[in-house]
């Protein structure tokens, strides 16, 4: 567990070298284009939002969304989240509060994420559906960090 997330709950991090690699790491995540989501309707328990989203949906009647949340600073960190989708008004809501109080995340549609339900615990799952350049840039992330492990065995 990293933070209260299961390793599948993240991508590993990458740094990409232009802005084009960005863009191509974001093709390869999903075919959506990356939105901004405020957080008007943040109130919800913050890291619980496969419980929040599925709660709120079946009682507002949308449909839930699952995705990633970019965190992007020195490197592109992609964190499992769910959403509503409120067809009726074509909007996503977040309902999950934000842990640092972010105004707004990027959100990224992924349909390819399967939500497992383990008890209490929600996990996200996903086959990896890389083109070829983020495929490349998510290879160097793993062996670079495989690499990492290896030389620090101690953690």
């Amino acid at each position: 567990m990293i933070d209260g997330f299961r390793v599948t709950d993240l991508l590993p991090p990458v740094r990409p070298r232009s802005e084009q690699e960005k863009l191509d790491w974001f093709a390869g995540v999903s075919p959506y284009e990356p939105m901004l989501l405020p957080d008007d309707n943040c109130h919800m328990p913050a890291r619980q939002c496969f419980v929040n989203v599925n709660a709120y949906a079946a009682e507002h009647k949308l449909t839930p969304i699952v995705g990633w949340i970019v965190w992007d600073s020195h490197y592109l960190e992609m964190e499992s989240h769910a959403v509503c989708w409120d067809e009726q008004n074509d909007t996503y809501v977040d309902v999950t509060k934000r842990v640092d109080g972010e105004k707004e995340v990027l959100f990224i549609r992924d349909d390819s994420i399967t939500v497992a339900i383990h008890g209490a615990t929600m996990t996200a799952y996903r086959n990896l559906h890389f083109p070829s350049t983020a495929k490349k840039t998510y290879e160097r992330t793993v062996n670079a960090v495989a690499k990492l492990c290896l030389s620090n065995p101690k953690g």
